[in-house]
């Protein structure tokens, strides 16, 4: 039995995130058990076996909301802090999508959102799409020959911060948020 679980293995939870050191077979997807407080209430979660985890999700959602915040206004200003402002799309792509990161974060059910609304998986998601968006402006909307270089780099970094986020907020959130459902009722 011993040599069925030979390989020492990282493996993520697919409900939580959490990340775990166990020794797995590696040729077999596993069931662990979590208690009732772990993912949500869920009794149970399946786990990935990332035996070369590469992208780990280290950020805490509270850092990633005041990435958010920082993020949002220096898209809005970045026309004018990198100098490339001409009143096209090289300046309104970002400062666009400065406000909507600004906007969907105040509705991110996370430590910094003001009006829990949407989840920390689709402000992510969000994310992603956003910082897609900013990286390919440029070609997309043909400013390239003009600036390309911070719409590029921010768009990458966005990218970054949202796969490398952990997609449940911390404990304090949720039980806080909760709170405030069940003293309404």
């Amino acid at each position: 039995m011993l040599n069925f679980y030979k390989t020492l293995s990282v493996i993520q939870c697919t409900v939580c995130d959490r990340i775990f050191e166990a020794l797995v077979n590696p040729h077999f997807q596993c069931i662990f058990f979590h208690s009732r407080t772990a993912c949500d209430g869920m009794t149970y979660a399946t786990f990935r076996i990332n035996q070369n985890l590469f992208i780990m999700k280290k950020i805490e959602t509270k850092t990633h909301g005041y990435l958010d915040y920082i993020v949002g206004v220096l898209l809005m200003a970045s026309p004018w802090i990198f100098d490339f402002y001409r009143g096209g799309a090289e300046t309104w792509v970002p400062v666009i999508l400065g406000a909507g990161a600004i906007i969907y974060s105040l509705l991110t059910d996370y430590e910094l959102g003001a009006f829990p609304m949407i989840s920390m998986r689709t402000h992510l998601m969000l994310d992603v799409a956003s910082g897609i968006i900013l990286a390919i402006s440029p070609w997309l909307f043909g400013f390239a020959e003009y600036i390309w270089g911070p719409h590029l780099i921010l768009g990458l970094l966005e990218i970054g911060a949202a796969m490398m986020t952990r997609r449940v907020p911390s404990v304090e959130r949720r039980t806080h948020h909760h709170q405030q459902h069940r003293t309404a009722v």
